[in-house]
């Protein structure tokens, strides 16, 4: 389900399942909106006897962000669902600022289920992806840039990539900007009272140089900076794609497997074994790796196997670093050579596999043109090695990453676009400032500026663009 605008109707009462359901202790069914606490009332008492009744204003007057407990009943035939713990999180106080409650019963299915329903029947309708978040967007508690940081701590697959967005949530990413544009706004006005009342000004010219200085230094550098560290640090926060490549039969399988503590991809004897790719996620010293198994590269007149080696090519071309297996059995033959110049330019770690096969590692001669790269001599059977190669992995990796995530900021795509829009507007405006071209024209890029900057914290925004952002939120959250 996507999230579209002419879905969000402004005033609905929502509701949605906030936590997985499976087998774990709790979970949570949260609603929000005008109508949470009539509902609440509606399914809520404090005494399990149904002979005993309470009055219905319990939960008016009960306390904001106070947990009590009570049953959650079917009004269609009083029967008890579940015992319960119920919160109110009273408007403005709360997550979206409007009156939230959540209900905290036993995890399960059909309990959770059950509840949701009659929350359903009660009045509210089910929350669309993100719909919590858009709501505290929309009602003005964090702003764009912290509503994306929430998506980001929650897909975060390494401490670092989480630290990033920490740094997010914090607003830190919004105060550099807001900063960025307050400047921009405070030179808009100067250039503008120049322009209405300079005949009144007691020294009407302009003074270019010391503009020039100003948007270089408070304008310019500042964005700078925040781009650079984009080129450097996504890799954190979206993953370092690294591919495992050689010819067919030299273990790849095998150390995916190794790697990632399970048996994902099939080995066998034979060659060829692996037809498509194969990824999965796993996290070596602090980041986050994207770990593809691939077909092996050789000729071959398999319609099957030929699709594999295309895909293979495409992810060598996707990758960040390549992990290029050797058979130490059978080392550095023709096919191997035909392989290694399929990855030319790329940040390789050579590895010479299946070294339990070999009676001296040592004695195995490496070609001049692997030397160049870092190796390593492993046996993805038995594990040797592998400690090792993990260390050399993640110096290979932190020779892309440079920066501290605890401390810099990482625009994410949407951000660093919209940074490049306005940089590209200031570098206009200092070009006319250069030129002398006059108050107005150094006035309409900066006001291009300023709605690039507007844009990334979310003062100005498009319906598609909460849309786009918003989607890709889970429901409940």
């Amino acid at each position: 389900m996507s999230f579209r605008t002419e879905d969000y109707v402004e005033g609905d009462t929502i509701t949605a399942i906030a936590t997985p359901i499976g087998s774990s202790g709790i979970g949570i069914i949260r609603i929000s909106g005008g109508r949470s606490v009539t509902i609440a009332k509606s399914l809520f008492r404090k005494e399990k006897d149904r002979s005993r009744t309470l009055e219905s204003t319990f939960l008016d007057r009960l306390p904001s962000h106070y947990l009590t407990h009570g049953y959650i009943y079917d009004p269609s035939n009083q029967g008890v669902i579940d015992e319960v713990l119920l919160v109110i999180m009273r408007a403005p106080h709360s997550y979206t600022r409007e009156d939230v409650v959540e209900i905290q019963s036993h995890c399960g299915p059909v309990i959770l289920n059950k509840i949701l329903k009659l929350v359903l029947t009660g009045g509210a309708r089910m929350a669309l992806p993100g719909e919590f978040t858009r709501r505290a967007f929309l009602n003005g508690r964090i702003d764009l840039i912290q509503a994306e940081a929430i998506e980001e701590m929650i897909s975060a697959k390494s401490e670092n990539a989480l630290k990033l967005a920490i740094s997010h949530l914090t607003g830190r990413m919004k105060e550099v900007v807001s900063g960025v544009e307050q400047t921009v706004e405070e030179l808009q006005v100067e250039l503008e009272a120049g322009l209405e009342f300079g005949d009144e000004l007691s020294n009407p010219e302009v003074d270019f140089e010391g503009l020039n200085i100003l948007v270089q230094e408070r304008l310019i550098r500042p964005i700078e900076k925040l781009l650079t560290q984009y080129s450097e640090g996504y890799l954190i926060r979206d993953g370092i794609r690294m591919g495992i490549v050689g010819r067919p039969n030299v273990g790849k399988s095998s150390l995916l497997n190794y790697l990632i503590r399970k048996e994902k991809a099939i080995v066998t004897p034979l060659p060829g074994t692996t037809r498509d790719l194969i990824e999965e996620y796993i996290n070596i010293g602090g980041l986050s790796f994207i770990i593809t198994d691939t077909a092996g590269l050789h000729a071959t007149q398999d319609p099957v196997e030929t699709i594999g080696i295309q895909k293979t090519r495409e992810n060598i071309d996707q990758a960040d670093l390549v992990l290029f297996i050797i058979d130490g059995n059978q080392p550095f033959i023709g096919e191997d050579d035909i392989a290694f110049e399929k990855i030319g330019g790329k940040k390789i770690v050579v590895v010479i596999n299946k070294v339990d096969l070999v009676a001296d590692p040592a004695v195995i001669h490496i070609p001049d043109n692997y030397t160049s790269h870092p190796l390593v001599f492993v046996s993805a059977k038995y594990g040797h090695g592998i400690e090792q190669l993990k260390e050399k992995i993640t110096e290979e990796a932190l020779g892309r990453v440079t920066i501290d995530p605890g401390r810099n900021l990482v625009p994410n795509l949407r951000q660093k676009l919209g940074l490049e829009s306005a940089l590209d507007a200031i570098r206009r405006a200092q070009d006319a400032i250069q030129m002398r071209a006059g108050e107005e024209v150094v006035l309409i890029e900066l006001g291009l500026a300023k709605d690039a900057l507007n844009a990334i914290i979310g003062t100005q925004f498009s319906s598609d663009l909460l849309d786009q952002i918003f989607s890709r939120f889970c429901i409940g959250k």
